[in-house]
Order: structure tokens, then C-alpha cells, then sequence
């Protein structure tokens, strides 16, 4: 019986351990446009990085919507604001909308932006009408 009871701690306290490391069950990594990746490593921290190298222009959490093609990186972001005075946490902030445009293959980032500014850099970058926002949920999740 004592054997079974050190066998169920073990267990468990495996079991418990086991969410504390690595990626969580809801984390995924997307490759985007050419050296970039979509990350999401927490329920708001979703965002766009550069693959390998650093300084490269990123694009910070929360990213909420993005559409891409070999050239070009669109997003849409949502603020992150404290949860409470006293708290630590960040939660998104539906009041601030952001938007953001990298081209990918001369590394160069536009933004943030409000709508029409974002639609009217959108042009002037001769960037194609066919690029829509999509819902970052609606990428292929992978580890």
C-alpha cells in the first residue's frame, strides 16, 4: 500500500511538472514571408519576429490579424494595458488598434498606424488589394 501511495505522489507531481516547461498546449510557431515567423507563446503574447537575426524590425504583442505574401507582412495589433493597478499582467486594450506593415525583404517596418493611415500606406507601398486580414487563429498551428 505504501508503495502505491509514493507511486500516485510520483505520478502526479510528474504529471504537474510536465505543464511547467516548454511550450504550452496552445503555443505554435507560423513561418511567414521571408524570415519571419508568427509566435504565439501565451494567450496575448502573440507576435511577429524576425527567424535568426536581431535588430531586424518585429512587430509586438498582441498581434491580432495578418495577411502576408513574399514581400510583404500586414498586421493588425491590439494594445496590451495592466490588468489591475497593482498587477503585473497585460491584457489587450480593444481601445487601442494598431497597424503594421514590414517589408519583409528590405527589412523595413511601417508603423503603427490608425486605419486610414494604414490603408493609405497600404497604396503608396502599391501593396495588393487581395492582402486581407485574417484572424491569427486561422493559420496553421505548429510546435
Amino acid at each position: 500500500m505504501k508503495r502505491i501511495c509514493i507511486l500516485v505522489i510520483v505520478l502526479y507531481v510528474s504529471m504537474t511538472l510536465c505543464g511547467c516547461f516548454g511550450p504550452g498546449i496552445s503555443d505554435y510557431r507560423y513561418d511567414l514571408a521571408t524570415g519571419y515567423q508568427l509566435i504565439c507563446s501565451s494567450a496575448h503574447e502573440i507576435k511577429v519576429v524576425p527567424k535568426s537575426s536581431v535588430g531586424i524590425p518585429m512587430i509586438p504583442a498582441k498581434v491580432v490579424e495578418i495577411v502576408f505574401d513574399d514581400t510583404f507582412i500586414l498586421a493588425k495589433q491590439l494594445g496590451l494595458k495592466k490588468e489591475s493597478e497593482n498587477s503585473t499582467y497585460m491584457i489587450p486594450d480593444e481601445k487601442v488598434i494598431r497597424y503594421w506593415i514590414i517589408n519583409a525583404k528590405e527589412n523595413k517596418i511601417y508603423g503603427p498606424f490608425e486605419n486610414d493611415e494604414f490603408n493609405k500606406k497600404q497604396k503608396e507601398l502599391k501593396i495588393s488589394d487581395s492582402l486581407k486580414l485574417k484572424d491569427v487563429d486561422s493559420y496553421k498551428k505548429s510546435k
